[in-house]
């Protein structure tokens, strides 16, 4: 909108080529925002379907409010988690900063719309991120698109035209279409942790063939509140219930911390540190 604004605010040509008339603008803008509404509505509904439940209304309504109203219950609004941001965008840091004033001194009219749109962007998504009082370095993720519009800018300026010309489509497709395979396909590649609970669970869906379809299984590990109901129904099929409901037959324990008592109980499933097991007295003929 800002964008939009500043090609109706000056009159140079470059910016002129992106004007549309408000009517144009609003059409794709609400576009844009029904789009976006339908991709989430959607895997909302593939949410309720598997879960009875809506992530979304449960994401709104508790986390949000836990971390941006309630800020974790932090008393100053810490402004350091920019230090972080920035070491993190290391070595593209100095072609972002050096962006403005390069496209200044050198009057390059064709590039101050990429500058533009790139620099609102990126301040925007600083400036939302700093109202809010609970900080993280990766909400302002969402910056890179911009920032790196900004980067590309000054290495325009490093790299010839004729260069560009010659291998930038060779060199964007040969480096990004095994990237995202990779990162679609292995996504262990790129991630700092590992997911030992859900390969956990995915592994004791192939070992119990259904065993579990439509049964209640007690979570007993304490998993958020938003993930347990998706991730029992999705890998087994089982609703979850709680850990203290004394009618529940089967049970998903940790068994690292050892505080389960296991008398009284048979192993359906183990790979440490995680195990299904069942109540013995409630086993059914």
């Amino acid at each position: 909108m800002a964008f939009q604004g500043l090609t109706h605010a000056t009159a140079s040509i470059p910016f002129e080529r992106f004007k549309l008339s408000w009517g144009e603008f609003t059409v794709r803008l609400f576009c844009i925002f029904f789009v976006g509404v339908a991709v989430v509505a959607s895997v909302d509904l593939w949410h309720y379907l598997v879960t009875d439940g809506s992530f979304f209304a449960h994401y709104i309504t508790h986390q949000l409010k836990f971390t941006v109203l309630e800020g974790r219950g932090i008393l100053k609004n810490d402004l350091w988690f920019y230090t972080e941001i920035f070491l993190h965008y290391w070595p593209w840091l100095p072609f972002v900063a050096a962006s403005v004033p390069l496209v200044i001194w050198k009057k390059d009219d064709a590039a101050f719309p990429a500058l533009a749109i790139g620099g609102l962007v990126t301040f925007g998504t600083y400036l939302g991120f700093t109202l809010l009082r609970q900080k993280a370095p990766w909400y302002t993720s969402i910056h890179y698109a911009s920032s790196s519009m900004l980067a590309a800018l000054t290495l325009r300026y490093v790299i010839s035209e004729k260069v560009l010309k010659k291998y930038y489509l060779l060199f964007f497709f040969g480096l990004t279409v095994p990237l995202f395979f990779l990162s679609a396909s292995f996504p262990s590649i790129f991630t700092h942790y590992g997911r030992p609970f859900e390969l956990f669970l995915d592994k004791s869906s192939v070992e119990l063939h259904g065993e579990l379809e439509g049964k209640n299984v007690a979570d007993c590990i304490g998993m958020d509140p938003w993930k347990a109901p998706f991730f029992l129904r999705y890998y087994l099929g089982a609703t979850k219930t709680s850990c203290t409901d004394s009618s529940t037959r089967f049970k998903i324990i940790n068994d690292s911390n050892d505080v389960f008592d296991h008398s009284g109980y048979r192993v359906l499933f183990s790979q440490y540190p995680f195990s299904i097991v069942e109540r013995i007295d409630l086993i059914q003929d």
